[in-house]
């Protein structure tokens, strides 16, 4: 019974993961696609893993009270988070890094890096020992829930990008 049970599992397994609609991108994946000349602004990617980027934003306030000004400062905390599934585009790619937008705007951009699983993954701007950072909307943001980050794309795409269609007229006889 037990080993009916292992088999009906592993192929459940099977079936649900032939039908997933998103696919890793690997190094493998996107060498494979530029052979055949993809255009990565067509294609729709999303992230895998919820991760966020927070900052502190200082600001200064006059406030009125008992008919005085005062400067006022206030410490707030600006969080932008990006649940696993988030849609992106590919806006640039400049050697191996992909440079995705996850939203409209200048410098609203997130580089991804092959890491050593060849998998594409966030790759922060800058490092030390309080955290991992990226500029982001021209301001520094610290990463949160930093890890394994990495980019997946709509299977469709990819399966019509490895099809190689060709479209022929046919030959007229001449005499």
């Amino acid at each position: 019974m037990k080993r009916k049970e292992l088999m009906m599992m592993a192929v459940l397994v099977v079936l649900l993961t032939s039908c997933t609609r998103k696919v890793r991108l690997t190094g493998e994946l996107k060498t494979k696609l530029d052979e055949q000349r993809v255009n990565y602004h067509n294609v729709q990617f999303y992230n895998k893993g919820t991760f966020s980027l927070m900052r502190k934003n200082f600001s200064e306030a006059m406030v009125a009270s008992n008919g005085k000004l005062r400067m006022k400062k206030k410490n707030e905390l600006e969080r932008i988070k990006f649940k696993t599934g988030t849609k992106a585009t590919c806006d640039t790619i400049i050697g191996t890094t992909l440079y995705m937008r996850f939203e409209k705007g200048d410098g609203k951009l997130l580089s991804f890096r092959i890491n050593q699983w060849d998998l594409f993954e966030l790759v922060p701007d800058q490092s030390d020992t309080s955290g991992n950072y990226v500029m982001y909307s021209g301001m520094n943001y610290r990463i949160i829930n930093f890890g394994n980050i990495t980019l997946q794309a709509k299977r469709k795409k990819v399966n019509e990008a490895h099809k190689q269609t060709r479209k022929i007229k046919g030959v007229m006889v001449t005499s």
